[in-house]
């Protein structure tokens, strides 16, 4: 026990029947050494010696609401409290954030307004109302006019312009603003880490300013080294945006080591691992880590099958992790697509093939690959030439540089249909776009020599 509360309890054994003396214990207790139940005890004998001290009832309240106890009794003490002094703000602040945790948000609400209504110039409980109506309310505007009059009552409000940069960022959209409010965060606090990270997202994801968005984030990661999240979006704008593969899989690496369930940072190196690096078994272990840590994560389950059918040669495996995703997200167009490639492919089940590939592009009409992938079952597996030249033709509409799509409906027409004037056009097409494609010019070669 230290100096100060050895007085206090002094104190209180000197003069048993002052309550002040049981408030100032407890105010200590609270504030400087958060031993809620402790405090407890002291507001409630302040309340046996003087049942009509508004500031215990809110004292003891506010202490079960912090300790999480009997909160049918922190509400009713909250409430007594009020009731014995309805102008103090504080009590309706208590009575907020009380309510607010216990997400009754309109309620929540009202109670603050009246404490903003008692002290209108008082920042902070604009503050708290603004988070309420931005957080919890999505009421957005009205966020925005909050925590903006709260800044005008304190310029160095720190907290709200931090929030505001978010609001703006996250939910309004409007990013140059945003950008205005991080950085006074950081004018105000160089040290804060987190807003360091929220602009280096704002710069990276946002305004494609991307050698400042690394900047960003390693001035977060300088101020504080073990923020996994930092590391991760580092990671990220090393891999897709700077193509920095060996950083980006060492900050990756970071990150997990600093967060070992950090699901999106595991599905992140597996797409490193995979599609950039080429290491087949890393990159599969990464993928079942994160499905491993979050089984309903749909897109870690389909790269895992990409990755599992087209670089491993593990069809049986790749169709189950496709399935899987597709149990999870039945509309995810690209599993469709890969799945009924599997069954085109692989399985020459051409019936279930078209059901796939006629499903990717119902959710997708304009997804040129399984446009193009259709049109070859109904051209070289089913033999539908009409119906294959118009999936090729959706397929080019979407994508009129798709060389490959140019080429097979020149095929199409050649062989399956005969009809070399179009067959000569369609190759002429994807020789503008591949001019030293040699197979190209051998199957044009081939179609002139024919028709002379």
């Amino acid at each position: 026990m230290d100096t100060t509360e050895e007085e206090l309890r002094q104190q209180t054994e000197m003069y048993p029947t002052s309550a002040d003396r049981w408030i100032d214990l407890g105010d200590f207790l609270f504030d400087e050494r958060r031993r809620y139940k402790e405090a407890e005890r002291a507001y409630r004998r302040a309340l046996e010696l003087e049942p009509g001290d508004a500031i215990a009832w809110l004292r003891l309240g506010d202490a079960l609401r912090r300790s999480g106890r009997r909160p049918e009794e922190a509400e009713a003490a909250l409430r007594k409290g009020i009731e014995l002094d309805p102008t103090d703000a504080r009590g309706w602040t208590l009575l907020g954030l009380f309510l607010r945790g216990k997400q009754r948000f309109g309620e929540a609400e009202f109670a603050v307004r009246k404490a903003v209504d008692l002290e209108p110039c008082d920042a902070r409980s604009l503050a708290r109302l603004a988070r309420l109506l931005h957080e919890d309310l999505k009421r957005f505007d009205e966020a925005e006019a909050a925590y903006r009059k709260a800044i005008e009552l304190d310029a160095d409000h720190e907290w709200c312009w931090a929030r505001l940069g978010q609001l703006l960022h996250e939910d309004l959209k409007r990013f140059d603003e945003a950008e205005i409010a991080y950085r006074r965060v950081i004018e105000l606090e160089p040290e804060d880490h987190w807003t360091w990270a929220q602009l280096g997202q704002l710069l990276h994801w946002e305004l494609k300013r991307f050698e400042e968005a690394e900047a960003a984030y390693r001035k977060g990661i300088a101020r504080d080294p073990d923020c996994a999240w930092c590391w991760a979006h580092l990671g990220q704008l090393l891999h897709e945006d700077l193509k920095r593969l060996d950083e980006a899989e060492a900050a990756y690496r970071r990150a997990v080591a600093l967060d070992p369930e950090f699901t999106w940072c595991w599905a992140q190196l597996g797409q490193l691992l995979h599609e950039e690096l080429k290491r087949f078994d890393e990159a599969e272990a990464a993928y079942r880590r994160a499905v491993e840590l979050d089984p309903e994560l749909a897109w870690a389950w389909a790269k895992l099958g990409q990755l599992l059918y087209e670089e491993m040669e593990r069809v049986d495996d790749a169709e189950a992790a496709l399935r899987t995703a597709l149990e999870l997200k039945p509309d995810y167009a690209w599993c469709w697509a890969h799945l009924g490639q599997i069954q085109h492919e692989e399985r020459q089940r051409f019936d279930e093939a078209e059901t796939a590939y006629r499903k990717a592009v119902d959710l997708r009409p304009d997804y040129d690959w399984a446009w193009a992938q259709l049109g070859l079952l109904l051209h070289e597996g089913l033999g539908r030439f009409e119906d294959a030249e118009r999936a090729y033709r959706r397929a080019l509409e979407v994508n009129p540089e798709y060389v490959w799509c140019w080429e097979r409906l020149g095929i199409l027409y050649h062989v399956g249909m005969a009809r070399a004037e179009d067959a000569e056009a369609a190759y002429r097409k994807a020789l503008e776009l591949e001019p030293d494609d040699a197979e190209l010019k051998e199957r044009l070669a081939e179609l002139l020599g024919a028709s002379r």
